[in-house]
């Protein structure tokens, strides 16, 4: 079957979300290109940084989507940020965060990738902005934290909408 790293990791540790049982017998055959994540704001957004959404409204819970909880779970502790410190409106999966977003009833979307059509779109109606995640070796100690093999990788100019210069983002 196929899993990504947080279901894998779950899995085989008897951790999120597998609490049950550890499935010791998994074995890696092949690992596909990591995806890059972070919270996307409207281009004119006052936010700068993960840090400054304390209090702000944001697509989140992914409750049919566990993956991106956790990822962007990942992403705002390394602004020093948990779920409690802002106004979640919740969402099943990370393409109605995004049209959240869009649509004004949200300040940032906090699981968004570069490839998805959602991102073309909402760039193409109200611009878009990448906020960068915190990259101090506490930062990234509390993101592996929460998802364990994630990375600090990098989005470059042009890579997606709203993206005009090299920032770092979860991989």
């Amino acid at each position: 079957g196929i899993l990504n790293a947080l279901d894998a990791w779950g899995a085989y540790h008897g951790s999120a979300p597998f609490y049950q049982a550890k499935h010791k017998s998994l074995r890696l055959v092949r690992s596909a290109p990591a995806g890059k994540v972070a919270v996307l704001v409207r281009a004119n957004s006052r936010f700068k940084s993960g840090a400054d959404l304390k209090g702000a409204r944001v697509a989140g819970g992914y409750d049919a989507h566990m993956v991106c909880r956790y990822l962007a779970e990942a992403a705002l502790a390394t602004g020093g940020l948990s779920w409690k410190d802002l106004t979640v409106l919740p969402v099943t999966t990370v393409v109605p965060g995004i049209q959240a977003l869009m649509d004004g009833r949200v300040e940032a979307s906090t699981c968004a990738a570069p490839g998805m059509p959602i991102v073309r779109e909402t760039d193409a109606r109200v611009g878009v902005r990448w906020l960068p995640v915190q990259t101090s070796p506490e930062a990234v100690r509390k993101m592996q934290e929460i998802f364990p093999g994630s990375f600090v990788d990098t989005l470059k100019a042009g890579e997606a909408p709203g993206v005009k210069e090299e920032i770092p983002v979860v991989g």
